[in-house]
């Protein structure tokens, strides 16, 4: 999974971008560790449990989600002939 986490560089203020598994056993595995993430921005690594990357990308599509529920509930709905 490609990934612009929660992880913001201390230096520049950028995000980082990086990617991590997300497969049931990695999450199992990982969930208690912090990965450490080379910054492209400062040349650094940066420190980032792997609890916080996975809830944020939960949570975000959790919003992504209901946001596209809220859509298709106020939209109104079009015929066959209208597309």
């Amino acid at each position: 999974m490609a990934d612009t986490g929660p992880l913001t560089c201390p230096q520049t203020g950028a995000r980082v971008p990086f990617n991590i598994k997300t497969d049931a056993k990695s999450v199992a595995r990982d969930w208690n560790q912090s990965i450490q993430i080379r910054c492209p921005h400062c040349g650094d690594s940066h420190a980032i449990k792997y609890r916080e990357v996975y809830m944020d990308k939960a949570i975000a599509g959790f919003q992504d989600d209901f946001a596209l529920a809220m859509l298709s509930k106020t939209s109104p709905t079009r015929s066959a002939r209208e597309i």
